[in-house]
């Protein structure tokens, strides 16, 4: 998460890609990579994530395609010097803006977005829950054209037991390499609650599961 150094992380963002670009985090770049290579084992490095949407949250969130692009590209290229055996994840939200945040496929291993399956959003905005296939599927559609592995970056989903039990159900079906989803190799599940609060009064959804919540 490339922050600034202002003492609200959240400021600055105006600048953030000109000073990563004159080399004003490269201290903090090496440092990251010293420690990625140090891992013996395999290492995937997400950068910049959801960038394509200004939200506010992230100052790398901008609305400035170009200057995104170049900052990544600086950040990779510093970080394969130090750490080569590194892949790197190009991580958008998965919104129809993302094609124009691509940095290209010379500098993209596998691509991550973010799902989240929220029953009171669906309920409010759909009017009805969805399934986890209808919601990662729009995202999907928008990804797979890079021909590059895709994982969920994030995954979350909150509700009643029923709600998170489908969502559950379905993404357990799931085969690599077949089914809707061929290009689908992994998720990660954020398992903790939301630190940002949502928009239109959602608050800070619980994502949070244990063995229990999804036992029939």
């Amino acid at each position: 998460e490339p922050y600034t150094k202002a003492a609200n992380w959240r400021d600055g963002g105006d600048h953030l890609f000109t000073d990563i670009r004159n080399g004003e985090f490269d201290r903090q770049i090496a440092s990251v990579s010293g420690a990625v290579a140090s891992y013996p084992g395999a290492s995937w490095v997400r950068w910049g994530h959801e960038m394509e949407r200004p939200s506010g949250r992230y100052p790398w969130a901008r609305g400035d395609a170009p200057g995104y692009i170049a900052a990544y590209r600086y950040f990779v290229d510093a970080c394969r010097k130090i750490a080569p055996r590194t892949r790197f994840v190009w991580s958008p939200k998965g919104e129809r803006e993302l094609t124009e945040y691509y940095p290209g496929d010379a500098y993209v291993d596998l691509v991550g977005v973010s799902v989240w399956g929220l029953e009171k959003q669906d309920r409010q905005r759909y009017g009805r829950p969805r399934g986890f296939a209808e919601t990662f599927g729009e995202k999907y559609r928008r990804v797979e054209k890079f021909g590059k592995p895709i994982i969920i970056a994030e995954l979350g989903m909150a509700g009643r037991k029923s709600y998170r039990q489908a969502w559950m159900s379905a993404i357990s079906a799931l085969s690599t390499g077949r089914g809707p989803f061929p290009l689908l190799t992994c998720a990660v599940y954020f398992n903790d609650r939301e630190p940002y609060h949502w928009p239109d009064g959602y608050g800070s959804p619980d994502w949070r599961m244990t063995a229990s919540d999804l036992a029939p």
